[in-house]
């Protein structure tokens, strides 16, 4: 099977980027765990899927920036680093 990222749309009820394409699968890297450890923890957990660690690719490193405000949270800036 080809390559391939897995993306899907956030609700329109989401508080943040409502409607918008985001990853399906994410989560904190804790103490002591790697993204590659993180990526098949959070796929099994969000999305049902078991996946062999040996079948990902990290592709690059996105890195993010976002200011904004929310009616349930006020003002935010979220710095984010993403492994794809």
């Amino acid at each position: 099977k080809d390559d391939c990222v897995l993306i899907q749309r956030r609700s329109l009820y989401k508080d943040t980027n409502p409607g918008m394409y985001d990853v399906s699968a994410a989560g904190h890297i804790t103490n002591g765990k790697t993204s590659l450890n993180t990526a098949v923890e959070e796929m099994q957990e969000e999305l049902g899927l078991s996946i062999q660690p040996e079948l990902l690719n990290r592709l690059f490193t996105a890195v993010s920036e976002g200011k904004g405000t929310t009616e349930k949270f006020g003002d935010f800036i979220c710095r984010e680093f993403q492994d794809v």
